[in-house]
């Protein structure tokens, strides 16, 4: 008996549990917020974190002179309009389609080829927080270091395409100047050197404002036998 009543509690718990995220997944996106960046003001711009975790390097072309890579692209930013009491609803984080909210439209300027898996849900927390991982492919240039020969530099530059830096403030997730190797699998024929993260500020002849972009950078040495 006793074991029929923890069994009925744990399947009122579940199926309250649902019925909570159904009500606030309705909450947040019933009246579907506008697409539009999640800016306070004029003065306050959204501050966008990004971090760049390399996974593989499939190839390395020295006659074409290109990297194609698989890695994962984590933003995160924060929407008011997504944010709500966690008492009220008895959760703290919910998952959420991609397409029901404003996502920073980063995108790699230097890319030969892209190709980015469909978008994964995002994680959402109680205070607005909001978080995306995806898979992406890619080809970016490469050319023989001026400093060594035998040393390959491939450069990723990512950035907003439309967001000047006073409406998209673009921010390294981590606190570090290289990239994230955290989920890296060796390539057999080529050996990271070192590499770098920059995050710049660029005025282009185009538009009166500055763009900021993250420029990372791998360099390449081929292993001996």
């Amino acid at each position: 008996m006793a074991a029929i009543l923890f069994l009925l509690s744990c399947l009122f718990f579940l199926g309250a549990n649902g019925l909570m995220y159904d009500q606030l997944y309705k909450s947040l996106v019933s009246d579907k917020p506008p697409p539009t960046i999640p800016m306070f003001n004029n003065s306050t711009p959204a501050t966008v974190k990004m971090n760049l975790i390399l996974t593989n390097v499939l190839e390395i072309n020295t006659k074409d002179m290109y990297i194609d890579a698989l890695a994962w692209l984590q933003l995160e930013w924060t929407d008011s309009r997504f944010s709500w009491d966690p008492e009220l609803y008895g959760v703290d984080e919910i998952r959420l389609p991609q397409d029901v909210m404003w996502k920073p439209d980063i995108v790699l300027y230097n890319s030969l080829f892209i190709d980015a898996t469909q978008d994964t849900l995002a994680s959402v927390r109680n205070h607005g927080s909001i978080w995306t991982f995806n898979t992406i492919r890619f080809r970016t240039p490469c050319r023989r270091s001026s400093e060594h020969d035998a040393i390959l530099e491939c450069k990723m530059k990512f950035g907003s395409w439309v967001y000047n830096n006073q409406q998209l403030d673009l921010q390294r997730k981590l606190d570090t100047t290289t990239v994230d190797f955290s989920a890296y699998e060796e390539n057999p024929a080529w050996e990271i050197v070192n590499s770098t993260a920059i995050l710049n500020v660029v005025e282009y002849e185009c538009c009166p404002e500055a763009y900021s972009d993250i420029t990372y950078t791998l360099r390449f040495r081929q292993r001996q036998d």
